[in-house]
């Protein structure tokens, strides 16, 4: 006999409700006959739904498949890319260093001062 814990129940309320969230996508697919050569293809269809809709993918989405938790693998969306700001003055590079940026602290030595 199996003990069924909280995390299994919640983890089985979010797939369900993940599923109920997307039946505007699995009636598409039933539609349109969309289907990938390969599972993992998926998100390909999942993207092309979102493009023609006019939406943004931000849901995740389940598909039925035979090794999923209750017969279903979870699509996530793409991740967004970040970009990496630097800061003013500074190289990307760990060994380069800015002139410009040392001229402010150091003196050259073309002075006629002496």
């Amino acid at each position: 006999m199996n003990t069924v814990t909280f995390e299994q129940l919640d983890k089985a309320a979010r797939i369900r409700e993940m599923v109920e969230n997307s039946k505007n996508f699995y009636q598409w697919v039933q539609e349109t006959g969309k289907t990938p050569e390969n599972f993992c293809d998926w998100g390909k269809i999942i993207s092309e739904y979102h493009l023609q809709n006019g939406s943004e993918w931000i849901q995740p989405i389940p598909i039925k498949s035979p090794y999923g938790f209750m017969g279903y693998e979870v699509f996530d969306p793409p991740q967004k890319k970040t970009v990496e700001i630097q800061p003013i003055g500074f190289s990307t590079e760990p060994n380069e260093v800015d002139d410009d940026f040392l001229s402010m602290f150091f003196f050259s030595d073309d002075s006629d001062d002496e």
